[in-house]
């Protein structure tokens, strides 16, 4: 929504300025070179470094113009890529929940099992996934 806006106002600013150099550039060439010696915005500042600063700040604009469409792309592959992720969780832990097979894991460091699908459950005769992860290593390995 931010990116939106502030697209549109790159928009309307950069529409206006292409608009004053297409006037000003039409003037400006049919200005002769002694009355455009002439013309001075200031003491120190002629037409010459006029059109030189707004040269600066219109590429500026373009430059925040172009940066801004970037970062709106960049949003947008981010959400796609948010909504294929999220999806492909749902299909995985569907299948992993809906599968027949018991799968586990293990934290090698204190030998616990730290996650169980309801298959695991199953073919261990556990009545919960809850209670298969809470029982100790020690329980699985009877003799």
């Amino acid at each position: 929504m931010i990116i939106t806006n502030f697209n549109r106002r790159i928009e309307q600013v950069f529409s206006v300025l292409l608009t004053i150099v297409c006037i000003s550039l039409t003037t400006f060439t049919n200005l002769t070179p002694k009355i455009a010696e002439r013309l001075y915005f200031s003491e120190h500042q002629t037409i010459v470094s006029y059109f030189n600063t707004f040269a600066a700040i219109f590429m500026t604009v373009i430059i925040a113009y172009v940066l801004s469409k970037s970062a709106q792309e960049a949003q947008l592959n981010l959400e796609r890529s948010k909504k294929i992720l999220s999806q492909n969780e749902k299909l995985l832990e569907s299948i992993n929940q809906n599968i027949d097979i018991g799968i586990c894991r293990t934290d090698v460091a204190t030998n616990r099992l730290i996650y169980a699908n309801i298959g695991k459950v199953q073919v261990m005769g556990y009545s919960s996934i809850d209670e298969l992860l809470n029982t100790p290593p020690s329980a699985f390995y009877k003799v």
